[in-house]
């Protein structure tokens, strides 16, 4: 019974409503809150699976697609993450599509910290100045509590692109830490959080700032066209969209 609900609340994607009528029907007494405790309790095997799933896909992946939309979950806007590719799709849900609540999905929500090469490079790559970075030694590791307490005690502000920048280095040392391929792809619309890592941008949003190009007369429309013909020929030639 345990089964056929989750199967069909999520394969199927039957309400709990109609749920309640489906087993009333069959003979089944059962309230409307027991079935809803079967859909969310008691699903840490799931979770446990999706987390194998995406490390494993990201493990054996050269390149992978990303993409946020927006989705209510419990009765607050919050954001759908989807990362996938030919081999896996895994969706996650989020309150927001910062690039640190990126990292955490790409670490399968491990919110541990850890400054080392990859940690370092990043600082400097949004150039923090040295007395931020000097607060860490190689391979310093914290929990979350024990980062924001230190970040206090130094007066960061939690909401400074410092405090930020240091978050999100923490969980790039986490990740190389614990085998992630720093060479992997990721291909998307090109929004700030997933620029990371080696990125590309989709073909439809790199087409987007041509398409924009205001034309002044026919000759310069003319040559608008042109380019993105040439576009789509070269990244799609059996099916470029219409311009």
């Amino acid at each position: 019974m345990r089964t056929f609900a989750l199967f069909s609340h999520h394969a199927a994607r039957v309400t709990e409503k109609n749920l309640k009528i489906l087993f009333t029907e069959m003979g089944c007494q059962i309230s409307s809150g027991q079935i809803h405790k079967i859909l969310t309790e008691k699903n840490d095997s799931f979770h446990e699976e999706k987390d194998e799933i995406l490390k494993t896909g990201l493990r054996v992946s050269d390149v992978v697609q990303t993409d946020h939309m927006g989705v209510r979950h419990s009765g607050k806007n919050g954001y759908c993450n989807v990362i996938c590719n030919e081999l896996f799709t895994v969706f996650n849900t989020v309150h927001s599509k910062s690039r640190l609540s990126f990292l955490k999905i790409l670490g399968c929500n491990k919110t541990w910290f850890t400054f080392n090469e990859a940690a370092f490079s990043y600082l400097k790559k949004m150039k923090l100045p040295k007395k931020w970075i000097d607060l860490f030694d190689y391979d310093d590791k914290f929990d979350e509590n024990d980062l924001y307490d230190l970040l206090k005690k130094n007066k960061i502000n939690i909401n400074s692109k410092v405090h930020r920048s240091i978050l999100e280095a923490g969980l790039m040392g986490y990740l190389l830490e614990n085998g992630f391929n720093m060479e992997i792809i990721l291909h998307s619309d090109g929004a700030k959080e997933f620029v990371l890592f080696i990125h590309c941008l989709c073909w439809i949003h790199a087409a987007r700032p041509i398409k924009e190009i205001n034309a002044s007369t026919e000759y310069e429309a003319k040559l608008i066209e042109n380019a993105l013909t040439k576009f789509w020929e070269f990244y799609n030639p059996h099916s470029a969209p219409k311009t």
